[in-house]
């Protein structure tokens, strides 16, 4: 669980609420940062690496704003080879909304500007309410690639990543339900 919003400074930012010292993140290459707006992307490029390598049971939960459409641009996540992973891409061409976990992309038609986000192997979900299933099965393999905020990482070298601000996010490494996924969206937003 990370909170940059409203955090003592950026190195406070980095740390695993749930955890300190355990999955706090590393810094790929660093955004700027506030304690109003919490991490601050404002060129593509940026991304932070939690250490944390998600499976078929992975729950993110992520608030973000002020996102800038771009031809492919991922807020968070982690892809491999053939489009296989656990990543949430925001505005991309054609203005939709893609919530990619394992081989599958389910997308929603109107590409979001900011919100809370939240998906899992069952659905993708936008201000805690469904937005789109996901349904998927099987056992996903990570390998060593684990999943980073703000960009995307693809075969764990740098991709793509959007201009966007970030204000929490966190990690789960079960399947959250949709009662626990409505609580969170609405204690992020909140924040």
């Amino acid at each position: 669980a990370y909170q940059p919003k409203g955090a003592a400074d950026i190195a406070a930012s980095y740390i695993n609420l749930a955890n300190p010292g355990t999955y706090n993140l590393t810094v790929g290459v660093a955004p700027t940062w506030d304690a109003a707006s919490g991490w601050i992307a404002s060129t593509s490029g940026k991304y932070l690496k939690t250490g944390y390598i998600g499976n078929e049971n992975t729950t993110i939960i992520i608030r973000c704003s002020d996102v800038v459409s771009s031809a492919y641009g991922a807020i968070c996540g982690h892809l491999m080879t053939g489009d296989v992973g656990i990543n949430l891409t925001v505005s991309i061409s054609g203005g939709n909304t893609r919530y990619y976990f394992g081989n599958k992309a389910p997308r929603v038609g109107s590409g979001r500007t900011g919100g809370v986000f939240c998906w899992n192997k069952t659905a993708g979900y936008y201000n805690g309410n469904s937005d789109v299933a996901v349904n998927y099965t099987g056992t996903l393999n990570m390998g060593v690639y684990d999943l980073w905020l703000i960009g995307c990482g693809y075969n764990n070298a740098f991709n793509s990543s959007v201009v966007c601000k970030v204000q929490a996010a966190a990690l789960y490494n079960t399947t959250l339900t949709p009662t626990q996924i409505l609580a969170l969206s609405a204690a992020m937003a909140a924040l």
